[in-house]
């Protein structure tokens, strides 16, 4: 009888162990859940509670659409530049023939940077819209080779001169002497 009560106490102690094993998983999954939640509440953009479905009173769908369309053109750039930039040598002039277009509603400055030796060996003044430069000198004198550059076509605020943002491309300056 002794024995008995010995193994039901044992098996209760199991029992108890298992069902407090049990609670733990319970809770730690529960938790993870909700934090999980919590973090996706955290990350969804906030809903505007006054937004209005449909256009705007007293504007045609024609309407909107341009003002949008405006607003993408303001923010375009066209870059235009010789795409062979060579010099008969590190003093010379070559034919860069950068364009600010007159559709552009930025100045632009442009820098051509070595890849090699992150050195600047060019680098206009502020051009306005409308303005092109055909032949320049690069500011650095460079010996007989070839020499990969990254372009920066870096654009301002016609007023404030509050720098706007930057296109980059690659190229190469050939140096002929």
């Amino acid at each position: 009888m002794e024995e008995r009560k010995k193994d039901e106490g044992k098996k209760y102690k199991h029992l108890s162990m298992l069902l407090l094993l049990l609670l733990i998983i319970c809770l730690c999954v529960g938790g993870w859940l909700f934090y999980n939640s919590w973090l996706d509440d955290q990350n969804k953009l906030a809903r505007e509670r006054d937004a209005q479905e449909g256009y705007l009173p007293g504007m045609t769908e024609e309407e909107i659409q341009k003002m949008l369309d405006d607003k993408v053109a303001e923010g375009s750039v066209q870059i235009n530049m010789n795409s062979k930039l060579v010099f008969k040598d590190g003093k010379a002039k070559g034919y860069v023939r950068i364009v600010n277009s007159p559709n552009n509603h930025y100045k632009l400055v442009v820098e051509m940077i070595r890849k090699d030796t992150s050195e600047t060996i060019y680098q206009t003044g502020a051009m306005d819209p409308g303005n092109y430069l055909e032949q320049d000198r690069l500011d650095v004198d460079l010996p007989k080779g070839d020499y990969p550059v990254s372009i920066h076509f870096r654009n301002y605020d016609r007023k404030s001169e509050q720098f706007v943002g930057e296109a980059v491309t690659e190229n190469v300056v050939h140096i002929l002497n």
